[in-house]
């Protein structure tokens, strides 16, 4: 069960990370930034990442799609660091002018992770609509098979994520031939999918010879 982060945040135990909604120029001049900045080692000019006792998710200038990309990469840090203890603000919800319906969805994929605590207004959003669960895999495997939803790129597969229901632009990007090849195609995480997506090469076409002699136009 996801963690509720504390509404007032005074103090920090070693393992903390207070979690806070930033500009990307790192002028921590009011709200949650300035507790940050004033009191747990945030630093003044770096507005991304770890500093101190906090971690900086810039939420100005104002761009939901840049937000997502910042979020996640939140995310995959606080997955790779079980040893910190990672308390999310109500980030974005002040000053940037998000609302919690806008920015809760973003942290679907932290709720599974036990080291993150979240607003009770974001988890209160969350929990309104079903987590999905999506797995991307090829066969056979191919590294160069990179997964966006919603513009965003979650990785190359295989990969898995969660996701809220509702509808979904997915697109599948294949390298081959040397020329990166895409599948777009919606699903609706209401319903359960099975969805297959093939890729076949392509050289363009070609002229063979047969020890000298022409035999015909690609493919043969």
């Amino acid at each position: 069960m996801t963690q509720i982060t504390p509404q007032n945040i005074t103090e920090l135990r070693p393992d903390e990370i207070f979690v806070f909604g930033s500009n990307v120029y790192g002028e921590h001049c009011s709200g949650a930034a300035r507790t940050a900045y004033e009191k747990f080692g945030a630093k003044w000019g770096c507005g991304v990442g770890l500093h101190g006792q906090t971690y900086a998710i810039p939420t100005l200038p104002k761009n939901i799609n840049t937000l997502k990309l910042y979020v996640r990469d939140f995310i995959s840090f606080a997955r790779i660091t079980p040893s910190y203890k990672f308390l999310v603000t109500e980030i974005g919800c002040g000053r940037a002018g998000y609302t919690v319906d806008e920015v809760a969805p973003l942290f679907a994929d932290a709720v599974t992770l036990s080291n993150v605590s979240l607003p009770e207004s974001f988890i209160n959003i969350i929990a309104r609509r079903k987590i999905v669960r999506l797995s991307f895999f090829t066969v056979p495997h191919h590294s160069d098979t990179k997964v966006f939803i919603d513009g965003q790129e979650i990785g190359k597969m295989p990969i898995s994520c969660n996701v809220l229901e509702g509808n979904l632009h997915i697109i599948i990007k294949h390298l081959t031939n040397f020329r990166w090849k895409e599948i777009h195609f919606e699903i609706n995480a209401y319903k359960d999918m099975d969805i297959t997506a093939k890729f076949n090469p392509f050289w363009g076409t070609m002229k063979i010879y047969v020890d000298g002699k022409r035999m015909e136009m690609s493919p043969l």
